[in-house]
């Protein structure tokens, strides 16, 4: 009995080890999607092949299947895309969002957002859903540096609604900005999020239906 107690236990430890791994790998693609070196937090060159289209819906569409392997508790999920609905959220539970007196970043947003639905039924809403449309309205801007490297930068609007950029060290050593949203910028957001989410939705409907593995 203790040898089939003990059995168990160490499945149960293999089995959170291989979730944490699959959350670690989820994060690096997460990142590499957006075109940020998850090791250090540091912008890649523009003309890098991570930047492509539709390596970058690669990188989607594999984090969207971790997320409902790790949801699932490690176990995989047949037809994923089909039993998950696109991702909505009612004003109902937008009023439960959890603002920060102090500025946080748009991924921090992105995760108290997600926390307001039934994540394991609904895919969740991407960060680079939220940044591509604060550049369309003109809240952000793409900013390009002698070395190709690109990055999202508050336009002069982006500042006077809250947003503010703070420089951050990595643990390599590199310096990177971060963009930190005030609570008034956070409000912007959660004001604005029905825009956002059609450009959610539509963007995953097409990595859906886009054969990316494919030239």
């Amino acid at each position: 009995m203790t040898e089939i107690l003990n059995k168990e236990v160490n499945y149960e430890v293999i089995r959170l080890k291989e979730i944490d791994i699959m959350k670690r790998a989820k994060m690096y693609l997460d990142r590499l999607s957006e075109g940020i070196n998850p090791l250090d937090g540091t912008r890649v060159n523009s003309d890098d092949i991570v930047n492509n289209e539709r390596i970058s819906r690669c990188f989607n569409y594999i984090s969207t299947v971790l997320e409902d392997v790790i949801n699932n508790g490690g176990t995989v999920v047949k037809n994923f895309y089909i039993s998950r609905t696109p991702f909505s959220v009612s004003y109902q539970q937008l009023e439960n969002f959890e603002y920060s007196d102090t500025p946080i970043s748009l991924s921090e947003i992105v995760k108290r957002i997600n926390n307001l639905i039934d994540s394991e039924n609904m895919v969740e809403l991407k960060a680079t859903a939220i940044s591509e449309y604060l550049v369309e309205i003109g809240i952000l801007k793409v900013v390009e540096l002698s070395d190709g490297k690109k990055y999202k930068a508050p336009t002069e609007f982006g500042y006077k609604i809250g947003i503010t950029v703070e420089n951050r060290t990595s643990l390599s050593g590199h310096s990177y900005d971060v963009n930190l949203y005030s609570k008034n910028a956070q409000q912007f957001i959660i004001d604005n999020l029905r825009g956002v989410i059609e450009k959610n939705n539509t963007k995953k409907s097409t990595s859906q239906k886009d054969d990316t593995l494919q030239d």
